[in-house]
């Protein structure tokens, strides 16, 4: 009796150990899962780089642009073509203006990133006076050197980068009568974007700085919004004597391709 009662505890321990070893690997594996779709979802990588596209709104400083407007003389000393005709209704100060542009950036995790970037913005402005239309093209450009650190927890990513560099803000009016007026609220014309009667560019400095999130959706495709604006600073106007500095906010969509 005792012999067989031997064998039967030797059964029970045994069987209870199996269980806990299924328990135990079981566990094991589902950490294993967890760990598996967590690197799935995070670059292990020692480095980052990424690049991609930028889209957004800028409120702009046009004030340069619109001091030209009320100027006698618009640009180095010129008699002005536009004078007294009223185009400085066309626009403020300040214009919200469509930005886009592109970046890359690349270095070491943890560390400082470089790398370089620029961003584009137009904007079309119309007016009547009298029998004649006006419109005024503003152009906004610039590009440099980028600099910035970012720290990934997850898929979120949160950084700063900054951008030195120069560019260009640029007019060009164009003149023509005025072919139809149905309404007080509609008003067609035709012009030669070839023969603008006033152009003029006014090159800056700038510095760039803004915050950045992201969003990482696979390991290589991202996307995120920057938050921030640019410091512009002429040393000469466009009427060729008139510095001026002006800061201009944005926000701008982005989606980057890379090891983030």
């Amino acid at each position: 009796m005792k012999r067989a009662i031997i064998p039967m505890a030797l059964i029970a321990i045994a069987t209870s150990a199996t269980v806990s070893l299924a328990e135990t690997q079981g566990e094991n594996s589902a950490a294993k899962c967890h760990v598996k779709k967590s690197c799935e979802n995070s670059s292990t990588s020692p480095y980052v780089a990424y690049g991609g596209f930028l889209g957004g709104a800028g409120y702009i400083n046009v004030e340069p642009i619109r001091a030209v407007l009320v100027s006698e003389t618009a640009l180095n000393g010129i008699k002005s073509p536009i004078f007294g005709k009223g185009l400085e209704s066309a626009l403020g100060d300040r214009e919200v203006m469509g930005v886009s542009g592109g970046f890359g950036m690349a270095g070491k995790r943890d560390g400082i990133l470089i790398g370089g970037g620029g961003i584009n913005g137009s904007r079309r402005f119309s007016t009547v006076q009298g029998d004649s239309s006006y419109t005024v093209d503003v152009q906004l450009s610039y590009g440099g050197v980028m600099v910035g650190n970012v720290a990934t927890k997850g898929k979120n990513s949160f950084g700063i980068t900054g951008l030195v560099g120069a560019g260009v803000l640029g007019m060009d009016i164009y003149s023509s009568s005025v072919s139809g007026l149905n309404d007080s609220h509609s008003k067609e014309w035709d012009f030669d974007e070839d023969l603008a009667i006033l152009s003029g560019k006014s090159y800056f400095f700038v510095t760039d700085l803004t915050a950045n999130y992201t969003y990482s959706f696979k390991r290589w495709v991202h996307a995120g919004v920057d938050l921030g604006g640019s410091m512009n600073y002429s040393m000469r106007g466009f009427n060729g004597t008139d510095g001026y500095t002006s800061f201009n906010p944005m926000i701008r969509g982005r989606v980057s391709f890379g090891v983030l």
